[in-house]
């Protein structure tokens, strides 16, 4: 009784439009937790660095076609540590860019050169201690600030290049999946505690991936045709009166 009430002042096409929707969504799986699609990338988790860009980590930035653009990043190798001191350091360590750089081995074992030996006969291992070579730690502490240097401009670096594989991957799914794959820009973020928890945004817009082969820049952008904001509530129970949307999309 209520619905029939309602019904006169719409359209044919609107209630057509209304009962396609509601008979999709029938046959579909309602996503009410974001994690749950296929890939979700948050500009919270992203760095904000020259090479990773977006106006909306800058509220005096001025509107800008591109709303995200990421470079793809090239990694110095490590500084090559002095002769000395390699003995003394484990040097697959050394090529992680870790928050601290490696310590040296207190001690160590190697061939006694001075021992007598038959022929044929190894030479016998004597252990060496670090602290009986003041020069091995004298020149680990002058390498030291290099390595860190490198290691923090890696790690930087490493976040970056994290978030341009992500969009190389979803713009290469996307590229062979197009007709059932959708990309879109999420505002709003709804989170609703209940029987059926809800965490998803109440607003979409349609973006799309430019990925410049030559400069190596991946880009979000509108589409041409615009973004398209669209209000989200397939996963609400209970859902606002119709009169409140056209409210919302005014604004």
């Amino acid at each position: 009784m209520t619905m029939s009430a309602a019904m006169p002042t719409e359209s044919k096409a609107l209630r057509l439009a209304r009962y396609l929707k509601e008979f999709v969504g029938l046959r579909t799986t309602t996503v009410r937790d974001v994690d749950k699609y296929e890939a979700v990338l948050w500009f919270g988790d992203m760095p904000n660095e020259p090479e990773c860009l977006s106006p909306a980590w800058n509220d005096g930035a001025e509107s800008s076609e591109t709303w995200l653009e990421v470079r793809k990043q090239q990694f110095a190798r490590p500084p090559t540590p002095p002769d000395v001191v390699l003995p003394w350091i484990d040097q697959q360590a050394l090529r992680q860019a870790t928050e601290e750089i490696p310590k040296l081995l207190p001690s160590r074992r190697e061939p006694d050169l001075d021992a007598e030996i038959t022929e044929g006969e190894e030479p016998p291992l004597v252990e060496r201690l670090l602290a009986e070579h003041p020069e091995v730690i004298g020149a680990y502490e002058h390498y030291r600030p290099a390595w860190e240097a490198w290691s923090q401009e890696y790690r930087r670096r490493s976040r970056i290049q994290n978030v341009y594989a992500e969009l190389f991957r979803l713009h290469t799914q996307i590229q062979k999946q197009s007709e059932i794959l959708e990309l879109v820009l999420g505002l709003g973020f709804l989170s609703w505690p209940g029987k059926s928890t809800i965490r998803r945004h109440v607003f979409t817009a349609r973006i799309n991936l430019q990925f410049d082969t030559s400069s190596g820049i991946i880009r979000v952008v509108g589409p041409t045709d615009g973004a398209q904001v669209t209000i989200e509530d397939d996963m609400l129970d209970i859902r606002p009166e119709r009169g409140h949307y056209e409210s919302v999309r005014e604004q």
